[in-house]
């Protein structure tokens, strides 16, 4: 699911956070930062978090990385199995953050 598309300055370092919960251990979920520029090496990798910790907790996930030059990158929160899921299960985002020194 696309969070957003954000703004960002080049050489300066930008934390994203995003609260997350699960209904199930067999269930995962995170965010994932991309590039959006048409130059690729602006940021040099895809950036990610998941979430680790047990089921019906939120979790504070965490993503840092410092772009080589202005651009646009885009956050996208992923669910995914962990096991095959045979029940109705949920995961649950909140609090998106965005800071760049």
């Amino acid at each position: 699911m696309r969070l957003g598309d954000v703004a960002v300055k080049g050489g300066s370092p930008v934390t994203v956070t995003l609260r997350c919960r699960r209904s199930i251990t067999n269930l995962a979920g995170g965010f994932v930062v991309t590039n959006t520029s048409m130059y690729p090496d602006v940021l040099t990798q895809n950036v990610a978090s998941t979430r680790t910790t047990s089921t019906n907790e939120w979790e504070l996930l965490t993503a840092t990385f410092t772009p080589t030059e202005n651009t646009v990158v885009t956050i996208r929160a992923e669910v995914y199995p962990v096991t095959p899921v045979a029940t109705a299960t949920s995961v649950f985002f909140d609090d998106l953050q965005i800071t760049q020194v």
